[in-house]
């Protein structure tokens, strides 16, 4: 059997099968996460990012609308309280109240709803005559609440006691949470009105987002909610063949009413801020203020602060609503037949899922733009398909998606970035023959396929110098001298050629080479090379003037510059390559150098037409011959900048 290396395709596929795995248990992680910190929403508490779920769906669902008409609110406010007292009031107040808004046949309300418990008989007098009052039209409905605590139940054994107790094997048990009475109205005024309870169920972060359609006694019987009776009396009052039923967790109610949960819960989809509905005070009514309540519902209730009926709800979560309020958007809900599914947390988790993997996938070694601009789109797309959803009937959790993504997003930056760390270290570690920094950030900007042997055709500026009298001046110095003189002119010519954006390419010796347009195209290259020339001569007359106090002698630079076309690239073999220039223009400018007179700077007139007007040449016609060149070749030596006009 014959063992190799893999084939380039055996590894692709190999990395696209690690990139899937790492992909699917990144997606795994984040909906688990997303899944397990936000559920259960009802009751019993939530994760640790239900409260900013709620928070972001909260904002994106609940927005006000225009009221229904049909709804207003008689509050018992602050007037109301400071013309009758402390409530309760006496309870013939409230029958002045109901005979006053019944006292117009033309302006009757079609139902009057009392958000108020009734529970227990007062004064006989007051019962009557508030019973008359509610019954004399037939349009009153009033509140009754549903009483929660403990049962103990009996689970019969399969023994046999030979009487009527229970058996040995008969087990007792404690069932928590059930209703275990009504309060309800006193007979006289139960007899002739509607009941419809008031409970209701904060979520885990004390909000009010669902209402309960139902509640199921001891007795297995259904007592509807305060707002349906409420609707079911007002359709009928109006000739409506219409009922407010109650729908299941698989689909709405055969009436189309509210889709609820097997609990009864459904969703509140609140149309108004506190003090929307408000018409008048109950004081309003009693004065005969004349109102326009003909064929309207009429909620009557608590309606200032202190009186313990307030809750925040989903569309104003720093302001508490009244229960009142809470009642008319119910009921303002279900006139417009806007009625809500939630969505399934299986089905969320699942599309969630997919998601998640195919963002995974998408970000894995992505650039920062692409993966960024991906992030956005996703994100955003998210938030606009959670607000059609809703708009369209379904509720789904808002936050899921947006934070799937922002998690997947900011952990592939992050491994993407330690990826790149760790290439940059290892590639700056493997490629110190490298001198010029422009070079390894090249490497690092294409990749490690850059450092193959190759290179590309360019159009460069090509500069060599060499310091004049150097040899013989090291003959007559100490080695520690002579390596004191030569970095500080080599630190010399870099610091020149780095200050006008050249590549220092090599150090030869004594001699440096550098050039301008690669590994990244220039704009301006010849005119940089000239300038860094030019600097690189003025500099060495202030080391040459040292030189000459410490040692008697000086130095100086032979400079050539040439431009044209060159293979720029890695030159050598796999076990040692260089990052260098190689061509006519290269040799040609090297040439150019070596017949520069010290302190003179020689160029090519490639390298002198384009700058005619900003530098000062002087013709030195084909007198200087160069090896390889033909006879007619003419050779500038640069005098200056060219004096401005």
């Amino acid at each position: 059997m014959k063992l190799g290396r893999k084939t380039p395709g055996a590894k692709r596929r190999s990395g696209a099968k690690r990139r899937a795995l790492a992909a699917a248990a990144a997606a795994v992680v984040v909906t688990s996460a997303l899944v397990l910190g936000t559920e259960p929403r009802l009751g019993t508490g939530g994760g640790p990012l239900f409260n900013a779920d709620m928070v972001v769906s909260d904002m994106l669902y609940q927005r006000p609308g225009a009221v229904a008409d049909e709804v207003v609110i008689i509050g018992i406010d602050e007037r109301s309280l400071n013309e009758f007292g402390l409530f309760p009031w006496p309870r013939n107040v409230l029958a002045l109240m109901l005979e006053e808004l019944n006292r117009d046949a033309d302006n009757r309300p079609a139902v009057i709803g009392l958000d108020i418990l009734f529970t227990g008989e007062s004064d006989p007098e007051a019962d009557t005559y508030l019973a008359e009052a509610a019954g004399k039209y037939g349009n009153v409905v009033t509140a009754m609440a549903a009483i929660y605590g403990n049962s103990v139940e009996l689970t019969p054994g399969t023994g046999t006691s030979g009487g009527t107790g229970t058996s040995g094997n008969d087990q007792f048990f404690i069932k928590r949470n059930v209703v275990t009475r009504f309060d309800e109205p006193f007979t006289q005024m139960k007899k002739v009105t509607d009941q419809g309870h008031i409970n209701a169920l904060l979520d885990a972060d004390g909000v009010l987002r669902h209402g309960l359609l139902f509640v199921e006694g001891a007795d297995g019987e259904r007592r509807m909610s305060f707002g349906s009776i409420i609707l079911k009396k007002y359709l009928a009052a109006h000739g409506l063949d219409k009922t407010s039923g109650a729908g299941t967790s698989g689909g709405a109610g055969t009436s189309g009413g509210p889709i609820t949960d097997k609990n009864g819960f459904f969703y509140i989809p609140y149309n108004a801020r506190p003090g929307a509905y408000y018409l008048a005070s109950v004081s309003d009514v009693t004065a005969g203020v004349s109102l326009d309540l003909a064929g309207k519902i009429v909620l009557v209730g608590r309606y200032a602060t202190g009186m313990g009926d307030m809750m925040r709800t989903s569309i104003e979560r720093t302001a508490e609503m009244y229960g009142i309020e809470v009642q008319a958007n119910i009921i303002d809900s279900f006139l417009r037949e806007n009625y809500k599914r939630e969505a399934g947390v299986v089905p969320q988790a699942l599309i969630l899922l997919i998601i998640s993997f195919l963002s995974a996938l998408w970000f894995w070694d992505r650039k920062i733009f692409p993966a960024t601009a991906a992030w956005l789109l996703v994100t955003a797309g998210g938030m606009g398909a959670a607000v059609g959803l809703y708009a369209a009937g379904v509720v789904i959790h808002a936050l899921w998606l947006p934070v799937a993504e922002t998690v997947l997003y900011i952990f592939s930056v992050a491994l993407n970035y330690i990826r790149a760390a760790l290439e940059t270290r290892r590639v700056t570690n493997m490629f110190k023959r490298y001198t010029a920094p422009e070079i390894v950030n090249e490497i690092l900007r294409e990749g490690t396929d850059s450092l193959g042997l190759g290179g590309r055709l360019r159009d460069i500026a090509v500069l060599f110098v060499d310091i004049r009298g150097f040899t013989s001046l090291s003959e007559q110095l100490a080695p520690e001298e002579v390596v004191k003189i030569l970095n500080n002119y080599l630190e010399l010519t870099s610091t020149c050629i780095m200050n006008n954006g050249g590549t220092l390419d090599k150090f030869i010796g004594d001699a440096v080479m550098a050039f301008w347009g690669a590994p990244l195209p220039q704009e301006d290259c010849i005119y940089k090379a000239v300038s860094a020339a030019m600097e690189m001569v003025e500099k060495s007359n202030e080391l040459s003037k040292d030189l000459m106090v410490r040692f008697g002698r000086s130095l100086s630079f032979g400079i050539g510059v040439n431009y044209g076309p060159a293979v720029v690239g890695n030159i050598g073999t796999p076990l040692r390559m260089d990052y260098t220039a190689i061509g006519d223009t290269v040799n040609t400018a090297a040439r150019l150098e070596s017949n520069a007179p010290p302190g003179g700077i020689l160029v090519s007139r490639a390298v002198a037409e384009p700058l005619k007007g900003r530098f000062a040449f002087e013709s030195l016609g084909s007198g200087i011959k160069l090896k390889g060149k033909a006879e007619d070749f003419e050779i500038f030596r640069v005098s200056g900048p060219e004096p401005k006009t």
